[in-house]
C-alpha cells in the first residue's frame, strides 16, 4: 500500500465550498503511479520492458465531501493481478481515519512500443504483496446503457468539445480525469450524484472533437463521449448510491 497526504485548499473546492469530485479523482490518480515505489522489482520490470499500466474502467463512491483546510490521506493498493490486468483500490481518509471516498479501477499492462498487453511473470507475481479489497459495493466493469425501452428516459445532445493542450497527459492523450470532468459538465445543475462509473474505450488526442450524448433517467445520468463517427472515447455514468 502507498499513501500520500493532500490538503483540501481553495483550488480543490467546488462552487458549494466543498471538495470537488474532480479534485477527489485527481488526488486518487496522483497516488496510483507512486504505488509502484512499494514494489521496486515490479517497477523495474515495467521500466526495462517499456511498459505502462493504464485504466480501462473505474468506479468512484463518495461518502462525504471534505471542507476547506482538511487534510486527506490517499491510499492505493493492488488486490489482484490476473494475466495482464491489475485491479486497484484507492481510498481517501480524513484525519480521524474515516473513509470519505473509495475508488476501484482495473486496466492492463501495455507495451508502449507494440501496444500489446503483457503478463506479469509468475515468479515476479509470487513476490508481490497483494492487499485485501476495500469495503465498497462493486458494480463491475461493464455499464448497462440506458435505452429507448427505459421508461421516462431523456436523451439530449451535449456541447461539442475540442481537446485542449491542458487536457493532454504525459502519454500524449486526454488524461482520464479530464473525461470525467467533461462528462460532469454536461449534467443539469440540479443533478446530485455520489457515485461515478466510467469505461475508457479509445484515446482522445489534441485537437480531436468530442460529441457528448446525454441520457438521464431518474437518479441515473449517462454521458457517452463520442467522436464524429459515433465511436466512444469514454462512457461515464453518474448516480446516487446513498439515499
Amino acid at each position: 500500500m502507498f499513501e500520500l497526504d493532500f490538503p483540501v485548499l481553495g483550488s480543490c473546492l467546488a462552487s458549494d465550498g466543498l471538495h470537488s469530485p474532480v479534485s477527489i479523482l485527481h488526488m486518487m490518480q496522483n497516488c496510483i503511479g507512486p504505488w509502484q515505489r512499494t514494489e521496486p522489482e515490479f517497477a523495474a520490470w515495467l521500466e526495462e520492458r517499456n511498459l505502462k499500466t493504464i485504466i480501462t474502467s473505474r468506479q468512484l463512491d463518495i461518502r462525504r465531501r471534505a471542507a476547506f483546510g482538511e487534510t486527506l490521506t490517499a491510499q492505493t493498493s493492488v488486490w489482484d493481478i490476473k494475466g495482464p490486468l491489475l485491479h486497484r483500490d484507492t481510498q481517501l481518509l480524513d484525519q480521524q481515519g474515516q473513509v470519505v471516498a473509495t475508488s476501484w479501477n482495473c486496466g492492463p499492462i501495455i507495451n508502449l512500443q507494440t501496444g500489446k498487453m503483457e503478463r506479469v511473470p509468475k515468479d515476479l507475481l509470487g513476490r508481490m504483496a497483494l492487499e485485501s479489497l476495500a469495503d465498497m459495493e462493486r458494480l463491475g466493469k461493464r455499464i448497462r446503457r440506458l435505452t429507448s425501452d427505459d421508461a421516462q428516459i431523456i436523451v439530449l445532445p451535449g456541447e461539442t468539445y475540442r481537446v485542449k493542450p491542458s487536457d493532454i497527459d504525459v502519454y500524449q492523450h486526454m488524461n482520464n480525469v479530464a473525461y470525467v470532468r467533461l462528462a460532469a459538465d454536461q449534467l443539469p445543475l440540479d443533478f446530485a450524484w455520489d457515485r461515478m462509473r466510467v469505461e475508457y474505450r479509445n484515446q482522445a488526442r489534441l485537437g480531436m472533437t468530442i460529441h457528448p450524448q446525454i441520457s438521464i433517467r431518474d437518479t441515473v445520468a449517462q454521458i457517452d463521449l463520442q467522436d464524429s463517427q459515433g465511436e466512444t472515447f469514454a462512457f461515464v455514468e453518474f448516480s446516487t448510491a446513498q439515499e
